[in-house]
């Protein structure tokens, strides 16, 4: 958000995060926070703790619980998200993991055999494609590039990572 310049969007997050972080880690003022057990433990859990990402990963793990309910009760959202170009690893990851725990028997394995034909072919085309690039620098060959071939280091980046949407320049 910073980085986007929404400083006061941000800073309203702050505020009430702040004023609510307060009393945990000094629950009787500075002079009784020296080495007590509890705050210590308290600052540790804080330090893996980020209310931004906790919002986003509370919101994102409701959208995909979504994703499922909605390929298992609406035909056209199946089409959708067939005609998807992929899911980046950590999203098909989750993706899978939320249809085991959610979807029967019968539904689960028609959804991983479809999210499955999606990643594969994206896979294979991303494996070529940096195949290529690989190979443009073997003098033997003339070929030149596409495009995709020219961009497949960083679309593997993004794809392998979960970067999707992010800018990643190349070295």
């Amino acid at each position: 958000m910073l980085k986007r310049k929404n400083r006061l969007g941000l800073a309203l997050m702050l505020e009430s995060h702040l004023a609510e972080l307060a009393p945990a880690v000094f629950p009787r003022g500075l002079a009784a926070l020296g080495g007590r057990e509890k705050t210590v433990a308290r600052l540790a859990e804080l330090e893996k703790d980020c209310y931004v990402c906790s919002r986003i990963e509370f919101s994102l793990s409701r959208m995909i619980e979504t994703v499922i309910l909605l390929y298992e009760e609406d035909g056209s959202f199946r089409e959708k998200f067939r005609s998807q170009p992929h899911f980046c690893l950590p999203h098909y990851r989750r993706l899978l993991s939320v249809a085991r725990d959610r979807l029967g028997k019968k539904a689960r394995a028609e959804f991983n055999r479809e999210i499955g034909e999606v990643e594969q072919r994206w896979f294979a085309a991303l494996s070529d494609d940096v195949s290529a690039f690989c190979r443009s620098f073997d003098y033997r060959v003339e070929e030149p590039l596409t495009e995709e071939q020219k961009t497949a280091v960083e679309r593997a980046v993004k794809g392998l990572s979960g970067l999707e949407g992010r800018e990643v320049k190349p070295c």
